[in-house]
C-alpha cells in the first residue's frame, strides 16, 4: 500500500487550528475517531496518533476521499502541510458524484510537483488557475 496524504493535511489543519487560534474556529476532527466523517470509495482511512492516514494501493483507480457529514456555507480555511509523495488536495464547495473521483467541485492541489497551490475544478472548467513558480517556492 502507498501512503497518500489524500486529503489529511486539511483535516489535521480543522484539528489544530481549532486548537491554536481563538474560539471562532469550530473543529471538524476529534483527534481520536472518524465520527462525522465519510469515506468515499477508494482507500482506507483510519485515525493514528492523532491523525488521519489514508492509504491506497497504486492499482487503486478510485482517489479515496474523506468527506465531512456536515455542510458549511461561509468558512475560513488555514493549512500548512507537508507532502512527501503522492497527490493530494483539499476539496471545497463539492458534492459527491457517481465517478472515479467521487466529488465534483473545487480542490486546492497539494502535493509534490509544481502543481501544489493551484486550484483545480474537478467535474467543470479543470484549471481555474495554476499557481506561479513563485507561489510554489514559498
Amino acid at each position: 500500500m502507498m501512503k497518500n496524504t489524500l486529503c489529511i493535511f486539511a483535516l489535521l489543519c480543522f484539528h489544530y487550528l481549532a486548537l491554536a487560534e481563538s474560539s471562532d474556529f469550530k473543529s471538524l476532527f476529534d483527534g481520536k475517531t472518524l465520527n462525522g466523517w465519510s469515506p468515499a470509495p477508494g482507500g482506507k482511512w483510519v485515525v493514528k496518533d492523532g491523525a488521519i492516514v489514508g492509504t491506497s494501493p497504486k492499482t487503486e483507480r478510485r482517489h479515496g476521499m474523506l468527506l465531512t457529514n456536515k455542510q458549511f456555507t461561509d468558512f475560513i480555511v488555514k493549512a500548512k502541510f507537508r507532502v512527501h509523495s503522492g497527490d493530494s488536495g483539499f476539496y471545497f464547495r463539492a458534492k459527491r458524484v457517481k465517478s472515479a473521483v467521487s466529488v465534483h467541485g473545487f480542490q486546492v492541489e497539494v502535493d509534490t510537483t509544481q502543481e501544489t497551490g493551484g486550484l483545480y475544478e474537478t467535474g467543470g472548467r479543470a484549471w481555474v488557475k495554476k499557481p506561479s513558480p513563485e507561489t510554489v517556492k514559498r
